[in-house]
């Protein structure tokens, strides 16, 4: 379970720190922080969402795997599609600083998020009540 665990936190790793390479000043910026902060207020934003998200189910992953003792092939499948959805992260944040939230890119987003979500939250359930 331990590889299980450092496999994970990589992928999270991993996740948070491409949410950073999609990061880039604008092609027109002129070197202040008032032109750099009018043109990329929404990267930020959307930055610091998926952020503090990622951050989140990271937490939530590390502490569900304290509470288990052992796993089964439920359980790994689960985290296999959860990890899947958290590095699909860094997309979905893309899609959503260059659409905005108006589009539809927003709810793929929320769509991804409330995925990972649920499939954290049964993992979860598997893990206490099927192990």
């Amino acid at each position: 379970m331990e590889r299980l665990v450092f496999f994970s936190d990589g992928v999270f790793a991993i996740a948070i720190t491409l949410l950073a390479i999609e990061l880039h000043p604008p092609h027109d910026w002129d070197g202040t922080f008032s032109q750099l902060w009018s043109a990329g207020w929404r990267e930020f934003a959307a930055y610091a969402l998926s952020f503090a998200l990622i951050g989140m189910f990271w937490n939530s992953h590390r502490r569900i795997f304290i509470q288990i003792r052992s796993y089964s092939l439920g359980v790994f499948a689960l985290n296999i599609v959860l990890l899947g959805a958290i590095a699909l992260m860094p997309f979905v944040t893309n899609l959503l600083y260059r659409e905005g939230p108006a589009d539809d890119a927003f709810l793929i987003y929320l769509g991804t998020v409330g995925f990972a979500g649920l499939v954290q939250g049964l993992m979860f359930a598997w893990a206490i009540f099927i192990v």
